[in-house]
């Protein structure tokens, strides 16, 4: 154990009432959260708006567990249903544990978009690395159209929304690219578009897709590439909102159409 004294922090830490979820059998065999703060029973069900989510913090859209009206308490599904032990392939050497809540001040930041992590978490105590549910369970391909992505550990060129290989603090997102090598985003980059957007209306509205042209790229190759980029975004998005892909399809349609 590299640290003990932290993880001797960490087991003192007492988790919340506000994010404690447990869950049981509902009578047709499905499963039903329970929300502590009162014993409400969540429902799986579609939310017509975006929502941050009272287990991780996180953004989502659509699917989520949630309380009957006018209660706004939201979950995302692995949220509710969480791995108490995770394994990622980028982390092979870590063993991930699921931490309620609580956190050493402005230190816990997700290792996979370099944003902090304010709400439920996976934390490995060997190596200090730390993952939101979202995405540490973020799928390693995307397709839609021809279009295939992959999720990678390290920016293998320039990110088609920022510009850059890495973020100017010098570390590196993960992020999606594309099999023709041609389109790749940070996750990082995506999750500032979805914050963007969720702070501004409230509501999923069409994120603003700007687009780093670079020199020396003939017309005909940024046209192909700009289509493919307007196809990837929507593909991350909905997989960082833990939506389905009727969502990105629909939110395709609208990108191209413009």
């Amino acid at each position: 154990m590299k640290d003990q004294r932290r993880k001797d922090w960490w087991n003192d830490v007492k988790p919340t009432q506000d994010l404690v979820v447990r869950e049981k059998k509902s009578r047709s065999g499905g499963k039903l959260a329970i929300c502590n703060i009162d014993r409400k029973e969540l429902k799986y069900k579609a939310s017509k708006a975006p929502f941050r989510c009272n287990g991780c913090k996180e953004l989502g859209f659509h699917s989520c567990y949630s309380c009957k009206e006018p209660c706004t308490f939201r979950l995302h599904r692995h949220c509710a249903d969480p791995q108490p032990v995770l394994e990622h392939d980028f982390f092979k050497e870590c063993k991930f544990q699921r931490v309620q809540s609580g956190r050493i001040p402005d230190e816990q930041y997700c290792d996979a978009c370099l944003k902090l992590a304010k709400g439920f978490f996976y934390h490995c105590y060997d190596c200090g690395k730390d993952l939101h549910p979202t995405c540490a369970n973020l799928p390693r391909f995307l397709s839609y159209e021809g279009l295939k992505l992959e999720l990678k550990k390290k920016m293998p060129f320039n990110c088609c929304k920022c510009g850059w290989m890495n973020r100017k603090s010098g570390k590196g997102s993960w992020c999606y690219v594309s099999s023709c090598k041609t389109v790749a985003v940070h996750i990082s980059c995506m999750k500032d578009m979805l914050q963007d957007n969720f702070l501004e209306n409230k509501r999923m509205a069409m994120p603003e897709v700007v687009f780093t042209e670079k020199k020396g790229r003939s017309e005909g190759n940024l046209a192909k590439i700009k289509k493919a980029f307007k196809i990837a975004v929507p593909l991350v998005l909905a997989a960082l909102l833990g939506d389905p892909v009727s969502f990105a399809v629909s939110l395709i349609f609208s990108l191209l159409s413009t």
